[in-house]
């Protein structure tokens, strides 16, 4: 009986250009391992090293214990809001289970399937309200509660 074959691995090629970027991406984490959150988004042309860059970060974040919620922006949902959250924070969501959403939403996790339909379960939703400015407010408060409770649980790093 002969053994499987291994896949052949692409040999991974060096970092380089942005290593400034990588030296203030973990002078930030180190801030945030002190209590000091922050928010960071990488944006630029197409190729420059984003995407590696946000990998580099979250293996560094992986091997000190947080919780990686990784995402990918794509073309096809540029305008579609929130799809860049959506992509990287519904699986943490789920994994989360229906009840310790609500306990962490203190009850307004329906609420989030307006941002997140994803995150619908296999039961009828309610019918659709119309939103106002104070409604999407609250909707907006909810999420960052959530992701600060989210981060007070486990360091939190969203890469997408």
């Amino acid at each position: 009986m002969s053994q499987p074959v291994p896949a052949p691995s692409l040999a991974r090629l060096p970092f380089c250009g942005r290593t400034q970027d990588l030296a203030r991406l973990r002078g930030l984490m180190e801030d945030v391992r002190r209590g000091r959150g922050t928010t960071v988004f990488l944006s630029g042309e197409p190729g420059v090293g984003k995407s590696r860059l946000a990998a580099l970060i979250a293996e560094d974040a992986r091997r000190d214990g947080w919780h990686v919620a990784p995402g990918r922006a794509y073309p096809a949902e540029s305008g579609v809001p929130y799809a860049l959250f959506s992509d990287a924070i519904v699986p943490t969501l789920r994994e989360l289970g229906r009840e310790k959403l609500s306990l962490l939403t203190r009850g307004s996790e329906d609420e989030l399937e307006i941002l997140f339909p994803l995150l619908r379960a296999e039961r009828p939703t309610r019918a659709a309200s119309q939103r106002t400015p104070e409604s999407n407010l609250q909707l907006h408060w909810i999420f960052a509660q959530l992701l600060k409770a989210l981060a007070a649980r486990r360091r939190l790093l969203g890469a997408a």
